[in-house]
């Protein structure tokens, strides 16, 4: 897989039905946000160097599920891509759009990754036909079955698959990204746990100061109290 460069700026392209809108954004930001950290980054694959991020992923905000043909600006951000990322579901695999994308990065850019991710159903079912079949020197469909390895978000575990996907992407090895991933998991606990103890310190020190007001205040109504009852004995006496 190429990296990025002047005519090839997208790390991926993330093709997806319109009903899966939301893991498609979802799993966008989780692929753009990915903190690969100076150990990785850097270091030489069978990709290339990994780069210090996986910004920028192509994510269509389009809805062309009603037809077969593409624009030219979603054909530019294909051929603009380095990897083909489908998510994939029973809805996915009947979207004559997402199939479009698919057969026309494969006939286009046969030596750039193609990386199925299934979100819901199972494996080829879910996939759209251009997945399922080999393309012949045109472009078009056979009926030669391929077959597509695809990181399953329910059965692999998000933060397994979003592993998957990024070692398709940068060439290291899953378990590398799925460990930073478990770390970074840890460290944002330890972070989300230091902030909730100190809003908790906060709360209860702003509990206590109030109960001292409060004291406080009672108190000196008190003395107010006995001062003026003892003027009222002495202006009586």
């Amino acid at each position: 897989m190429r990296a990025p460069t002047p005519d090839l700026k997208y790390r991926a392209f993330l093709s997806y039905a319109h009903a899966d809108s939301a893991a498609a954004k979802r799993l966008h930001a989780a692929l753009e946000a990915f903190p690969l950290g100076r150990d990785l980054a850097g270091r030489v694959t069978a990709q290339g160097p990994v780069p210090a991020s996986l910004r920028p992923i192509f994510r269509d905000r389009d809805d062309f599920s009603g037809g077969h043909t593409l624009n030219d600006a979603t054909i530019a951000a294909l051929d603009a891509s380095a990897a083909l990322i489908v998510l994939c579901s029973p809805v996915a695999a009947t979207r004559p759009a997402v199939n479009e994308e698919v057969r026309l990065f494969r006939a286009r850019h046969p030596d750039r990754p193609v990386i199925p991710v299934i979100l819901a159903g199972t494996a080829p079912a879910c996939f759209p036909p251009a997945l399922r079949f080999e393309l012949a020197p045109d472009g078009s469909l056979t009926d030669r079955p391929v077959t597509f390895l695809a990181p399953d978000l329910s059965a692999d575990g998000y933060t397994l698959a979003l592993a998957k996907i990024i070692a398709t992407l940068t060439g290291l090895a899953p378990d590398d990204i799925y460990q930073r991933a478990k770390r970074a998991q840890r460290r944002q606990s330890r972070i989300r746990a230091a902030v909730l103890t100190a809003i908790s310190v906060l709360t209860l020190g702003a509990g206590i100061l109030a109960w001292r007001n409060r004291e406080q205040v009672a108190v000196i109504a008190v003395k107010e109290q006995v001062i003026a009852s003892k003027a009222e004995m002495e202006a009586e006496a």
